[in-house]
């Protein structure tokens, strides 16, 4: 999408009196849901994928994000965005957070006690 088509699509799209159920995002549209909560609990939550340090974390969210935020559209190809895209962004989450490459058990616990969660898993 040209810059000029985006912004006109953003600006059309801002100016709706009604939620046409779509958003303009980078290079595409998305469904959007309430604005409100897509605002404070998604938007402000992860902008700071924004930065360019986390451009390994965003690449591969942003492609398994559609399909891993609405897993009854396509359930059959839920498990490899899983294994693939969302853990891919994990481990470069980790790798990022920590300095440390990989996930191994000890990556996971220094990454888990970072960001304050139950000590994370490795998938099957």
């Amino acid at each position: 999408m040209g810059p000029n088509l985006g912004e006109s699509s953003k600006r059309l799209l801002d100016a709706s009196e009604v939620d046409l159920g779509f958003a303009a995002d980078v290079g595409g549209f998305l469904p959007s849901g309430a604005r409100l909560l897509d605002d404070r609990l998604i938007n402000d939550t992860l902008a700071f994928l924004r930065d360019p340090e986390y451009r390994a974390v965003l690449d591969p969210s942003r492609k398994g994000s559609p399909i891993f935020c609405t897993p009854n559209k396509r359930p059959e190809v839920l498990p490899d965005v899983i294994k693939t895209d969302m853990y891919e962004a994990l481990e470069a989450m980790a790798k990022t957070v920590t300095g440390a490459i990989g996930i191994c058990p000890a990556n996971r616990r220094h990454l888990s006690q970072r960001l304050g969660v139950r000590e994370l898993q490795a998938p099957p």
